[in-house]
C-alpha cells in the first residue's frame, strides 16, 4: 500500500498544489471584484481546473515525449482519453455539484474567508479523489 500512496501522490501531488493555489488566489479575486461567495463559489472550480488539469497534461506529454521520442497527434488523443477514463466520473460531480456547494459552505460557518475555501477544497478533494483513484487503477490495466 505505501507503494501505491506514492505512485498517487506523485500522480496527483504538483498537480494539486497548483489547483490549491488557483483556488486560494481566484476565489479571493472573485469574491472581490462580484462582493458575492456565491459567485466565487461557481466559478472557482474552473479556474481550479485549469491549475489542476494543465498540470496533469503538461506531465503526461512531458512523460510520453521522454518516453517515445515524440508527440503526435494520436498520443494526444490517447492521452485525453486516458484522462477522461481517469477523471471524467469524479469531475462529473466534482465540479457541477460538491466542490461549488463546499465553496459556498464552508465560508458560512468558518469566519477566515481564505480558510475556509481551502477547507472547502480539501472536503472536495475526499469525494474526487476516491472516484479518481479507483479509474486511474482500472485505466492502467486498460490502456497501455
Amino acid at each position: 500500500m505505501k507503494h501505491k500512496l506514492r505512485e498517487w501522490i506523485g500522480r496527483y501531488g504538483i498537480a494539486e498544489s497548483m489547483a490549491i493555489l488557483f483556488v486560494l488566489v481566484f476565489s479571493n479575486l472573485i469574491r472581490f471584484i462580484t462582493g458575492s461567495t456565491i459567485i466565487a463559489a461557481v466559478i472557482t472550480p474552473w479556474f481550479e481546473n485549469l491549475g489542476f488539469y494543465g498540470t496533469i497534461a503538461y506531465r503526461d506529454l512531458k512523460n510520453h515525449k521522454k518516453n517515445h521520442g515524440n508527440i503526435t497527434f494520436g498520443s494526444i488523443i490517447k492521452i485525453a482519453i486516458g484522462n477522461i477514463i481517469e477523471f471524467g466520473p469524479a469531475e462529473y460531480f466534482d465540479s457541477l455539484l460538491l466542490r461549488p456547494f463546499f465553496l459556498g459552505v464552508f465560508p458560512l460557518f468558518i469566519p477566515n474567508y481564505t480558510l475556509a475555501v481551502f477547507l472547502g477544497s480539501m472536503a472536495a478533494n475526499v469525494t474526487f479523489y476516491i472516484p479518481t483513484i479507483i479509474s486511474y487503477e482500472l485505466k492502467k490495466k486498460v490502456i497501455k
